[in-house]
């Protein structure tokens, strides 16, 4: 049996909805219903009762439910010991966003190894959720993580009592369209939107912009990555939101154009935060992050 049924079990246990334990699993609702009942089939009871709302654990399904979290926390635990102790003291592992694996994290480790050139870098570019991303740092299973700053983990003070975290650069999110689509810009109502998956990043920067564009958007493609997004840009399918240093030749070619210009309001600059967990302290940790402090 796949340890991600147990912790398809457990998600919606937590959320007691199907679409929003999909959401956090980062699968469609119809996959994320199929894994359950394959669950439900391997042990041979009915874990959830569905025509409840909202849906609630059976009988069967609260005793099975410690069983679950013991197996997902002993999984967990084991992978810790085994990459503690096959971890070598020089090799610090980061996770971080594709797009900031590009764009921001090859100066900031050439500037470590300006002065560390004896570490070595292993770089996991995952477009996984926000949660994920942050569960991996607290799980130790990575050693660094590179992301754009969310306040409502900055504001979190049980997250900071393990977290501290460094800002390394700035980003800004533009609101343009391919130079295509902005010769018809006046006439196109609703205005094609290019969007982000809801786990994203970057769906959370910007959705506070959204409710405020001057016209209509309508979604005609979703992505959690910036780059394809970009793509679509460029053949002229519609708007994004997207990080002007990934744009920066295109708009100076004139291939992307800003919009909006008038509207200050509609752009919006975000820290870069490099984050670690101050529960681990390895020399090689210790040593990167020295480096990349002011």
């Amino acid at each position: 049996m796949d340890q991600k049924l147990l912790e398809d079990f457990l998600s919606l246990c937590r959320h007691r909805s199907f679409s929003h334990a999909a959401q956090e699993r980062n699968v469609t609702q119809p996959a994320f219903s199929r894994r359950i009942r394959a669950l439900e089939e391997w042990l041979g009871v009915v874990l959830f009762d569905r025509t409840a709302l909202p849906v609630r654990l059976t009988a069967q399904g609260e005793q099975f439910l410690p069983v679950a979290r013991d197996i997902v926390d002993r999984m967990a635990e084991a992978r810790r010991e085994f990459a503690a102790g096959n971890r070598s003291d020089g090799i610090v592992r980061l996770i971080s966003l594709p797009t900031l694996s590009i764009n921001v994290l090859p100066d900031l480790l050439f500037r470590v190894r300006q002065t560390c050139d004896q570490l070595r870098f292993v770089v996991n570019p995952f477009p996984q959720s926000v949660e994920e991303h942050f569960c991996a740092l607290m799980e130790h299973q990575v050693d660094m993580l590179l992301t754009y700053r969310l306040d409502e983990y900055e504001s979190d003070s049980e997250f900071l009592s393990h977290i501290e975290s460094a800002t390394v650069g700035r980003e800004r999110f533009l609101p343009v369209v391919g130079s295509a689509l902005a010769e018809r810009l006046p006439s196109a109502s609703p205005l094609p939107y290019l969007s982000y998956s809801n786990f994203s990043f970057a769906n959370r920067i910007i959705l506070p912009l959204y409710e405020k564009t001057p016209c209509e958007l309508q979604s005609v493609y979703e992505s959690s990555l910036s780059e394809g997004i970009v793509k679509m840009l460029e053949k002229g399918i519609g708007m994004a939101w997207v990080p002007e240093t990934l744009v920066s030749e295109q708009l100076k070619r004139g291939t992307i154009r800003r919009i909006w210009e008038d509207r200050p309001d509609l752009s919006v600059e975000v820290d870069i935060k490099l984050y670690r967990n101050k529960t681990v302290h390895r020399a090689a940790i210790e040593t990167f992050w020295k480096a990349i402090l002011p």
